[in-house]
């Protein structure tokens, strides 16, 4: 269903010649149908959520409040723990990992 990298529970870490060398996580594009859910481990300082079109509801483990984001929004995050999103109406969201 979606392409994944490092930043979506995949190793992060490559080695090359025998050393460890940081691979720079690109930002993601899905979409959701209307009620469709998904979730997943945010493990960077910082992410963001943009809501290209549509309405969806956002949730992160430990944040007291609930976001809903309308086309233009934006949800960023500098803590870890699992996120998860509910399209209210049909929508396409573009994930950034490291707010790139």
């Amino acid at each position: 269903m979606i392409a994944t990298d490092g930043q979506w529970g995949l190793q992060s870490l490559w080695w090359v010649r025998g050393r460890r060398a940081a691979v720079r996580p690109r930002p993601l594009e899905i979409v959701l149908e209307e009620n469709e859910t998904w979730s997943f481990e945010v493990g960077g300082p910082r992410f963001d959520v943009v809501c290209i079109s549509g309405e969806v509801w956002v949730t992160l483990e430990g944040d007291p409040e609930d976001h809903l984001l309308a086309a233009g929004a934006t949800f960023s995050t500098g803590r870890k723990g699992r996120l998860a999103m509910m399209a209210l109406r049909p929508a396409r969201l573009r994930l950034r990992p490291d707010g790139t």
